[in-house]
């Protein structure tokens, strides 16, 4: 099975990098990037850290049990190696490593977005997924989300195959569209993909009331009304005539 193109292909890594190879991919990318000329490129690139870093911890938990006093300094000697800013790097970095298993959700979603698959049924399945509900893993399942859907069919697109019901799915677990707020703050880049949401929500809903066309059809109605009258107006005409 080939590996999730984001967040490694962002780093330039394989998908069984190491936590070490992640730092340094991301601090040489780091040091090549004008954050403040590029915002949208360092969003990506803190995004697929994030990510990356804890797939890497998740990887290696099983062969690390126990020698987290030397995980602490093998990550304080990268980061003074490769320069990271102190700030950038406490920003970015989990706090904790989830459990093992928090990699399955993480790899169906990618397959999902990147085979166009919104199947409300399998989405409903994938976020019902018990390992999302620890804080940080369901946090990191967000942004991964929101990075996914932009980079794949939005950006080649600029829309999303999706129907109603798997829009309505979403937002009803993360409120995108109803707190804007929110999503504004968390992910101040990705404004296009909240739009194609909410025009998601409007391209479904019944076409308006239209009082013209009720209009048209009562003054349709009463010419036919007034005929009748003047109808029947000649033959009361006529028969008196007629006596």
């Amino acid at each position: 099975m080939s590996a999730s193109p984001f967040p490694w292909n962002v780093l330039g890594l394989t998908r069984n990098a190491t936590e070490k190879e992640v730092r340094r991919a991301y601090a040489t990318k780091l040091k090549l990037l004008d954050t403040a000329k590029d915002p949208e490129q360092f969003q990506e690139l803190r995004g697929a850290y994030e990510l990356a870093l804890m797939l890497a911890q998740v990887a290696e938990a099983g062969n690390v049990e126990g020698a987290d006093d030397k995980g602490i300094e093998q990550d304080a000697s990268v980061s003074s190696d490769d320069g990271i800013d102190d700030f950038v790097e406490h920003q970015s970095r989990p706090a904790l490593a989830p459990p093992k298993q928090t990699t399955v959700p993480f790899e169906t979603m990618h397959t999902l977005v990147a085979e166009r698959n919104y199947s409300v049924g399998e989405w409903q399945r994938l976020l019902n997924d018990p390992l999302l509900d620890d804080p940080g893993a369901g946090a990191a399942f967000e942004s991964a989300l929101v990075s996914a859907l932009s980079e794949n069919e939005l950006k080649a697109e600029s829309t999303l195959s999706a129907g109603k019901a798997w829009r309505d799915l979403i937002e009803s677990r993360y409120a995108w569209v109803g707190d804007g707020i929110r999503y504004t703050r968390k992910f101040p880049f990705h404004s296009d993909l909240r739009q194609v949401l909410v025009e998601l929500g409007r391209s479904s809903r019944p076409l308006p009331y239209s009082p013209v066309r009720e209009t048209n059809q009562f003054a349709g109605l009463g010419k036919v009304v007034l005929v009748l009258l003047l109808l029947g107006a000649l033959i009361q005409l006529l028969n008196k005539m007629a006596t």
